[in-house]
């Protein structure tokens, strides 16, 4: 949220963007969604029904990956998402003036919070709002937690408005998905020493000319990961279907093609479990007798590990759940991210036991469910996502475009040369709402067209197919006993 200058007057400015979106849920209750002292371990771990909706929504990334790339698997149709009541209204984002503070300080900090404070009771006063009413705001990590810290020093204060009593805080959601993609995918995944191997991120990253600092090139590395999920959910359709290639028709695994609906399927299982189960022996008076059929014991021999199937498991299911992470952030619902966000909390835990964000997405989950009222929590985290096109899907984490702002007052700041003042950065940057206006008019008024292609082959298609004949070759998801790559002999099967 800072942009650095070269000058000694103006070394560090904070930059903010004002966020309006008609999220009310006035209809939701103001009590919490669980008393605080009813709250449990059981509320913030994942629970089956919770595990269910998670399984359900990866289970449909998995079959539209399919569809896409598996012509002849025409059993599998295109899944429906759970049905969801948000509210696809568009997000007014209104830049604000860089202020000249550090927050690495704490006194520019709690002028920060001071100016945060000012600003909202003149919006509140001129607009006639509720006088108690609340604001979030947010950041990256290290930003909450100076200001959190910040007003931690005006607690005790009597004056509701010297304390901050109205403002309140919330996770950004673009920076967890990086600390994720960082942390759990190319931490566990990549090798920075050690044998380029086949089949392995690195070895994909390299061929592919792709950079793994997430920090430097995230928008790569994520479609990177994308791209090798998808050829590894291919590859693990192939595997389990019997195909050679991906025109190939299934061989093996096939559900029954006789039946027309659900109940016939089912009816048949059971069915077929009895004629399986029994024998049906007519005597000669005519009395039918079923006769259990003898089973032996079958015995398994115990297999030696592939370390190299374990490896495809894991990226398969790391790689599904930040696909889904995805998918939510674009047309977030708070009843399936809260799941999603415990099922993280584990994995980022499991990374480090020193991980920041576990400790942040817990704090959350215990202000989500019992510290805010269910009203003000659904709108706490409508908040932490701006909704840029009218859609439903269209919606952005809110610290990203707190990013993309603060390449934009940097780009400003440094066609003003040497002419950076302090007033005169204020003014320029306070200035870029009217510019945005002025621009957005004169486009309306002489009908300017923006002309945009779309191309039938997708690029990332040719990188999946790249990634594709290496598993081909090494058939990850088919058990070859000893096998591993040299650098990651001990990976589990599963973070969980």
């Amino acid at each position: 949220m800072k942009a650095k200058v070269n000058t000694s007057i103006w070394s560090t400015c904070l930059t903010s963007l004002a966020l309006i979106s008609d999220h009310h849920f006035l209809t939701k209750p103001v009590e919490p969604e669980i008393s605080l002292n009813h709250l449990s371990i059981d509320n913030i771990l994942l629970n089956k029904q919770e595990y269910e909706i998670i399984r359900h929504e990866v289970i449909g990334l998995i079959i539209d990956t399919a569809v896409k790339f598996l012509p002849n698997i025409a059993f599998l149709k295109h899944s429906k998402p759970l049905e969801s009541a948000y509210i696809s209204a568009k997000t007014e984002v209104i830049p604000l003036s860089c202020l000249p503070y550090n927050e690495n300080k704490y006194q520019d900090d709690v002028k920060i919070l001071a100016w945060y404070q000012q600003l909202l009771d003149t919006i509140k006063k001129e607009a006639g709002a509720d006088a108690e009413l609340k604001f979030v705001i947010g950041g990256d990590q290290l930003t909450r937690e100076r200001l959190s810290e910040a007003m931690l020093l005006r607690f005790g204060n009597i004056d509701p408005q010297d304390r901050f009593s109205h403002i309140g805080r919330c996770v950004e959601f673009f920076h967890l998905g990086m600390n994720y993609l960082e942390k759990v995918i190319f931490g566990e995944l990549w090798n920075v020493e050690g044998v380029v191997e086949k089949g392995n991120p690195r070895g994909q990253c390299e061929r592919l000319t792709e950079d793994p600092k997430i920090m430097k090139a995230y928008e790569a590395d994520k479609d990177f990961v994308d791209n090798y999920l998808s050829a590894n959910i291919i590859e693990a359709l192939m595997s389990f279907f019997g195909m050679d290639n991906r025109n190939d028709f299934p061989t093996k695994n096939l559900p029954p093609t006789s039946f027309d609906d659900d109940k016939a399927k089912e009816t048949w299982k059971i069915y077929a479990t009895e004629i399986n189960d029994y024998i049906e022996l007519v005597l000669d008076n005519g009395q039918t007798i079923l006769i259990p059929v003898a089973v032996s014991e079958i015995t398994y021999k115990q297999l030696k590990p592939d370390k190299v199937k374990d490896y495809a498991h894991y990226s398969l299911e790391v790689g599904l759940i930040f696909s889904y992470f995805l998918n939510l952030c674009k047309e977030p619902v708070r009843e399936q991210f809260l799941p999603l966000l415990k099922m993280m909390m584990v994995q980022l835990r499991g990374h480090s036991i020193n991980a920041k964000y576990p400790k942040e997405i817990l704090r959350m989950l215990v202000q989500q469910y019992s510290v805010m009222g269910l009203q003000e929590s659904c709108q706490v985290f409508c908040a932490s996502f701006v909704n840029l096109h009218w859609r439903k899907d269209g919606n952005v984490p809110a610290d990203l475009v707190q990013e993309w702002s603060v390449k934009e007052s940097k780009k400003h700041i440094k066609h003003m040369f040497s002419n950076k003042e302090n007033l005169t950065i204020e003014h320029t940057t306070s200035a870029l709402p009217s510019i945005h206006k002025i621009a957005s008019n004169f486009d309306v008024e002489v009908g300017t067209l923006v002309r945009a292609k779309r191309h039938k082959d997708k690029s990332y298609d040719d990188e999946i197919c790249v990634i594709m004949e290496d598993l081909r070759e090494i058939l990850p998801f088919t058990h070859k006993e000893g096998r591993s790559y040299e650098t990651f002999k001990n990976i589990p099967k599963s973070l969980c």
